[in-house]
């Protein structure tokens, strides 16, 4: 296929997912079971079962509960990667908000994670075959204003237009190349937020070209210095959290032939510490980045970490305490553990075991 045909399918899977999580704040039973396949599974932490009974199990219990408010999903860092022209497997992160009331206080939780996605090609349409949820970062409070009526979204995604065979007919397009470049500049940005966050450092390096800079955490060095040596998550150093989540939005890119500038902004999420010293973190800024394409390939040349605004708290009760199944809940990991790793392979830097 393509390299137009696998970006018009990436652009239909990242709208079935979207999609997916639209339908669920809108408590919609019947869009939430479309967006997965008829023989479709789902792990929300409850263990392995089919989606259509986990979707029902929930519509006749959490959604029916009059304590319970409305919830948001965020959906950020899409990172797919095709198997082949009829199946692919997807990682996105997800920060998803929920007014709970089951407990008998009304609480607001905060809740990161990922969802790890097998997906199929079913009579041309994108659908999920299995999801496993994963949950990196929580954080829940007694909740102080009143829950807002939940209103039900107005727009309605449509599949993008246009076969595959249109698009080849296209590729000279000059637009169409752009939206190629951009979309692999993305990637990058994604694929960095993943390396980070599972303490890749191998992955981390390869977002980058051979002698980029980077000023971050107070350092102005080699990206490959800073990750390998200055950075906090540095090969050999005990890290100063237990979880960490990067989520990406807000990507503009200044394309300018081999070279683009490029701002994202980021929502880091992290929790520390143990016992009564744990702590909850969040840290809102934005990548300043020079990416270059060099032998075709798009990269970081140049990355400066803003920080504007961050606020640590005492840590609280997590989304998953009261959960009796919680040992079949899947959690994010610093290292190979991760579940990630069950459909990727995890890359090894300098000075790692």
């Amino acid at each position: 296929m393509s390299d137009i045909g696998r970006l018009l399918d990436a652009r239909r899977i990242t709208a079935l997912l979207s999609s997916r999580a639209v339908a669920s704040d809108d408590h919609d039973v019947e869009r939430m079971v479309a967006c997965h396949t008829e023989d479709g599974m789902d792990d929300h932490g409850d263990g392995l079962s089919a989606a259509r009974r986990f979707i029902e199990d929930v519509a006749a219990t959490r959604y029916r509960d009059p304590d319970n408010g409305p919830q948001k999903h965020v959906l950020a860092n899409v990172i797919i990667d095709f198997i082949d022209d009829h199946s692919a497997f997807a990682e996105s992160y997800h920060l998803a908000y929920h007014r709970m009331g089951m407990t008998g206080t009304q609480t607001d939780d905060l809740v990161g994670g990922r969802y790890l996605d097998l997906l199929r090609r079913v009579h041309g349409q994108w659908r999920i075959q299995k999801r496993t949820v994963v949950y990196d970062w929580s954080r829940g409070l007694d909740a102080r204003d009143p829950a807002r009526p939940r209103r039900a979204s107005i727009v309605r995604e449509q599949e993008p237009r246009g076969s595959s065979k249109e698009s080849e007919d296209m590729s000279d397009n000059t637009a169409l190349d752009e939206l190629i470049d951009k979309d692999a500049i993305t990637r990058v940005l994604y694929t960095r937020a993943r390396a980070a966050d599972r303490r890749d450092h191998a992955l981390a390096l390869s977002c980058y070209h051979e002698g980029a800079t980077e000023v971050h955490e107070g350092y102005s060095t080699t990206a490959k210095d800073f990750l390998l040596e200055k950075s906090l998550y540095a090969p050999g150093k005990e890290a100063p959290s237990h979880t960490l989540m990067h989520l990406i939005t807000n990507v503009l890119i200044d394309l300018r032939g081999d070279e683009a500038f490029v701002e994202s902004y980021h929502l880091c999420l992290m929790s520390g510490g143990t016992g009564e010293e744990e702590t909850d973190t969040m840290i809102g800024g934005r990548y300043l980045d020079t990416f270059r394409r060099i032998d075709g390939r798009w990269a970081i040349a140049h990355r400066e970490v803003t920080f504007d605004w961050s606020r640590t708290e005492p840590a609280v009760r997590r989304f998953w305490d009261d959960n009796e199944n919680k040992h079949l809940i899947s959690f994010g990991d610093f290292g190979p553990e991760d579940p990630l790793y069950r459909y990727v392979e995890r890359g090894v830097a300098p000075g790692e075991a």
